[in-house]
Parts: C-alpha cells; structure tokens; sequence
C-alpha cells in the first residue's frame, strides 16, 4: 500500500537523513516537512526548504512563524504569503497551539487561513496534549487549554474552501475534534502521537475508535508518524489495527495526503 506520511519534524539537516532510512525502511514514499519554530532552534521555514529542495521526489514542506513575542510577525506572515505564491510551500503548520498562548480563531490565524485559501494549501494546527519535559525538548509553560480544537470549527466554518488538518485527532479531545469533523467538510485529523496520555492497548485506540463512528469521519483521517518523536513501523501497524474499510485505509495512507499536500 502507498503510505504518505504527513507530520515529520525536521530541526537540523542531519535529521534528514535518518528519515529517509525510515521512509526506505517503511515503504513510505514521501513526507511532508512540518516546521515548528518554537523549541527546534534551526527548523525556520528557509532552512527546511533548503534541505527540502534536495530532494525534490520526497518531500513537500509546510511552513511557520513564531507569534508570540515576534517583532517582525508582520513581515514573517508576508513572506509566507510569497512563499506559498511561488508555491514553495505546500501548507502552513504545524500552528503550535497550545505552545503559544493564541487559540485557533486568533486573529493572526485568521491572516494565515487567507494566505491557505488564496492559495489552495491547508492550514495544519498542533492540537490536544502538550510537551512540558524541557529535558527532552518540551516547554516548560505550554498551556494546554489553547490547543482545544473547538475553536477550529470558527475557521472552518468561515473559510468553507479551506482545507484544515487537526493533529493528533485533539487527543485527549478526540470527541470535539470528531464534532468539528462532522461539522465541516474540510477539516480532517492526522492520527500522529496518540499514545501521550494514555497507552495505545489501554485505552487510546478504543476512544478514537469510538470518535470516528461519533464524527462519521473515518474517510478524512491521514497518517502521520511525528518524526523523529515516534517510530513509523509502530505508527503503521496502529492505523491498520483501526479495522477501516480498504477505501478509508488508502484514504487515510495516501489519498488524503496526495489532495491535500502534493496536488502539484
């Protein structure tokens, strides 16, 4: 089966060459490169497209400011309007929400959804459970009440031609996520780092399982692995054990991803 994976973090250029060895490892055919500026010191847009663009058959890239406390957010929201009219970039995200104090109606994301919709990218948000451990690389005063994705369905619903893609379904809010699923046509869930909280066998899998039938959504999910956090060979086998139809399975590993991200 095609796989596409959707949700793979890139903070140094050496990195890249771990994830090919995955991508090889798992049959995995391309990947969409997520930028998040927060703690990834050198994950900036620019650099991700500059080892992005060496390997041009495998990789498309999603690029990101930071917000909060940027003096030039003016000028950084600008130069992803260029980027995604040169169609340099393939979508905006991952929105960190919740590692920044903006809930996902913010006024500077309603600016980021007109860059998407202009230009027929999706706008990809950071949503349910926060990494706090600064040891290995979370933040410290991360609030999680941000990351909601209730507040999603306000773009959604504002933005009807605009594709949104709620990461990890909104875990531990899958019931919501699924709700704002239902809701609007054009907002899916990638199935990355479902396990935070709670283990996959013990629980997890049961509630996404029952947020799926609860959203009738089980045609809108995309596979995501979030590297370098999670092994795909173990994220695979999570989105088989799902039981979806065949259709929703190649939806969910490929089809969603190919419309969304890789149309060019």
């Amino acid at each position: 089966m095609k796989i596409i994976d959707i949700h793979c973090h890139i903070d140094r250029k050496e990195r890249i060459v771990q994830l090919l060895n995955s991508m090889k490892k798992n049959c995995i055919l391309k990947a969409v490169l997520l930028s998040w500026e927060l703690n990834f010191t050198d994950a900036k847009t620019k650099n991700i497209l500059e080892i992005a663009k060496k390997y041009p058959s495998y990789f498309k890239v999603a690029g990101n400011i930071k917000i909060s406390n940027n003096k030039h957010l003016d000028k950084d929201i600008q130069n992803l309007k260029i980027l995604a009219e040169d169609k340099k970039i393939s979508g905006i995200g991952e929105c960190p929400l919740g590692y920044e104090p903006y809930f996902a109606n913010d006024k500077v994301y309603y600016k980021l959804a007109e860059i998407c919709a202009d230009n027929k990218i999706p706008l990809v948000f950071h949503t349910g459970d926060v990494w706090t451990d600064e040891k290995t690389g979370g933040i410290r005063d991360a609030k999680v009440r941000f990351a909601q994705p209730l507040y999603i369905d306000d773009l959604a619903t504002d933005f009807s031609d605009l594709n949104i893609v709620i990461c990890h379904f909104g875990n531990p809010w899958m019931i919501d996520a699924a709700e704002v699923m239902y809701k609007n046509k054009n907002v899916y869930a990638d199935l990355s780092a479902l396990d935070v909280n709670k283990p996959w066998d013990t629980g997890t899998k049961k509630r996404l399982l029952e947020a799926i039938e609860y959203g009738q959504c089980s045609s809108k999910l995309l596979f995501g692995s979030d590297f370098p956090l999670f092994p795909a060979d173990q994220q695979i086998k999570r989105v088989k054990s799902l039981g979806l139809s065949k259709k929703d399975l190649e939806l969910a590993f490929h089809g969603n991803a190919k419309k969304l991200f890789f149309r060019t």
